[in-house]
């Protein structure tokens, strides 16, 4: 697949992106595909900015995700994202969150660009939260299954696809 920018930035410190990055990189969606790494969105409904880990847009739709490396763990709505030095990082907003209100933020900004009848043509809207280096099994109504990437399908090229 086509990546812009089509190398990883030197700066960009999270190897669970950069795992993604290659993933893409060597994935084919078929003619139309190409992804976004590192996508700024200059307005969001409660941020000043919205960084978008991976943006991907083809044929079938614009698809938003978010990408958690490390532990992630979700305890009384509190989220605990532990680092590859093993110190715990905790957020009220998690990354399902991040991924949905990443995703409307984008589809808001096109929309104002080219009006709102693009959305006929093309799915918006479809997000979802990647976890390459573990097994993500908690479940609640606030973290559809059908958004969950974890380590299971990240081990290679095709597990991924079938992801997508």
């Amino acid at each position: 697949m086509r990546i812009i920018p089509n190398i990883i930035h030197s700066g960009t410190i999270s190897n669970a992106e950069r795992k993604i990055f290659d993933l893409l990189k060597n994935l084919d969606m078929g003619s139309g595909w190409t992804a976004f790494h590192s996508l700024n969105v200059s307005e969001h409904q409660y941020k000043q900015w919205s960084e978008l880990d991976f943006v991907i847009v083809g044929p079938e739709g614009i698809i938003v995700l978010e990408v958690k490396g490390g532990g992630v763990a979700c305890e009384n709505g509190i989220w605990y994202f532990t680092d590859r030095y093993g110190t715990a990082h905790k957020r009220s907003e998690g990354p399902f969150k991040q991924a949905e209100s990443g995703a409307y933020a984008l589809r808001d900004k096109i929309s104002e660009e080219y009006g709102k009848s693009w959305q006929e043509r093309i799915k918006t809207g479809c997000w979802g939260v990647v976890f390459p280096d573990i097994t993500f099994t908690q479940s609640s109504p606030e973290m559809p299954k059908e958004v969950i990437c974890d380590e299971r399908y990240t081990k290679n090229v095709d597990g991924f696809k079938r992801y997508l």
